[in-house]
């Protein structure tokens, strides 16, 4: 569900979701959210200062929202002893697509990948 104090712009896509840590559902405060519109991800992935990849911190919820022009999007998910996740999505404008982000914890002793 989207929270009521997210604000929808004219002419972008919403994307809104929660990260949890997965078998427990509990919120990952702090997880890091990028979203990269696919036509530009080739570059992102070796620049990450590309000013189309956005970022954002889950709050400590797990939730988060990010704006984007309409098109497929990659949205990476990153946390500290987790596993990350990628998602391909396609934004439209004016919708909101919502994502529920489940998080596998990494063994004993390794601290990130």
């Amino acid at each position: 569900m989207l929270p009521p104090d997210v604000l929808m712009f004219d002419h972008a896509g919403t994307v809104a979701g929660m990260v949890v840590a997965a078998g427990t559902a509990r919120a990952i405060t702090g997880a890091e959210v990028w979203l990269t519109p696919d036509a530009e991800r080739a570059r992102a992935v070796n620049d990450p200062r590309s000013p189309a990849r956005m970022r954002v911190s889950a709050d400590s919820a797990g939730a988060f929202v990010l704006l984007g022009g309409p098109g497929p999007a990659t949205v990476s998910v990153r946390a500290s002893g987790y596993h990350s996740v990628d998602t391909v999505i396609t934004l439209e404008m004016e919708r909101v697509e919502t994502l529920r982000v489940a998080l596998q914890p990494l063994p004993c002793g390794v601290v990130g990948r």
